[in-house]
């Protein structure tokens, strides 16, 4: 029989503000901030009582994870039936953990980690309105995603964490009304 009790408790907070500029003449757009913060708190308990009384993890962390980001848009047409969309966002994030473990395979020392990521992401989108039915597009883009840490120890006591996630992407298509 395998007992596991886990228990946690999280917090979240997050606000965007904007400021649109609407179309005036061949230009649009807008620019922005953003603010998030998060908190975790999580206590884990894994037990096998018929084998061993004592248990083999008992994990208590706290996580900290705030955010903050500023962007913009902008959007110009340039000929008839044609636009260009360039935008651009710049990103920081933190995630902080304090953990500590007295199960058997928790690590025997409080363990406390930190990864910070700045990022800057953007797009770049063309538009050909066809005729007032069909438009068509194409665009690169590029975005990430932070690192963090998994709340378990190893035996070392450090806390496993993951890396920060890339992306590149391409887009085409197009859009019909019947």
């Amino acid at each position: 029989i395998l007992l596991i009790v886990p228990a946690s408790l999280r917090k979240q907070w997050s606000q965007e503000l904007q400021l649109v500029f609407p179309r005036s003449g061949r230009f649009d757009g807008l620019v922005g901030v953003y603010y998030a913060d998060s908190d975790t708190i999580l206590d884990f308990h894994q037990t096998l009582p018929l084998l061993n009384t004592q248990p083999l993890n008992d994990v208590h962390s706290v996580q900290d994870e705030p955010a903050a980001a500023v962007f913009g848009q902008a959007t110009a047409r340039f000929a008839a039936g044609w636009s260009v969309t360039a935008g651009v966002r710049a990103s920081w994030e933190e995630h902080r953990i304090l953990m500590s473990g007295t199960g058997v395979q928790d690590g025997p020392t409080p363990y406390a980690g930190k990864i910070d990521t700045d990022e800057l992401s953007w797009r770049l989108d063309l538009q050909h309105f066809v005729n007032e039915d069909a438009m068509i597009y194409a665009g690169v883009s590029t975005g990430f995603k932070s690192g963090g840490f998994v709340p378990t120890t190893r035996s070392n006591g450090a806390a496993d964490s993951y890396g920060p996630e890339y992306l590149k992407a391409y887009e085409a298509g197009g859009k019909t009304q019947w």
